[in-house]
């Protein structure tokens, strides 16, 4: 019989068991009820080393995905403020309005190939150029 590596839907401990136990021990610590225990100390020392585990994994997954929060809201931010300036530019008849952004998408290997037509971008994907 194989058995697979418990994940959080299927603990190593049988829960209804440790309340029997608890149950138990509350009514009076028999020999037999000590001794029952004591044998399942193992596997409650085992589960909690394995949701200790599983919490650090999921802190860790956690202060990853703030950092890529974080860095996405400042790369909004400087798209943003790439495109607010190109406006800015064009309304003040400054003659390429259109650097600021240029340069914005160009440090980021983001400019769009050549030939490509803009309504093919719009739409969101990469199609025949002119």
């Amino acid at each position: 019989m194989t058995t697979s590596a418990p994940t959080a839907a299927s603990p190593l401990v049988d829960l209804a068991k440790v309340r029997r136990h608890l149950e138990l021990l509350r009514h009076g610590a028999t020999p037999r009820a000590l001794y029952d225990c004591a044998c399942d100390l193992p596997g409650l020392l085992a589960e909690i080393d394995r949701l200790t585990a599983e919490l650090a994994r999921a802190h860790d997954e956690r202060q990853r995905a703030r950092q890529v929060h974080t860095l996405l809201g400042v790369e909004h931010h400087a798209l943003l403020t790439a495109a607010r300036v190109t406006t800015a530019a064009a309304a003040a008849g400054w003659p390429n309005p259109l650097a600021w952004l240029i340069d914005h998408l160009a440090e980021r290997g983001q400019l769009p190939p050549a030939g490509i037509l803009p309504q093919h971008l719009a739409a969101g994907g990469l199609y025949p150029r002119r």
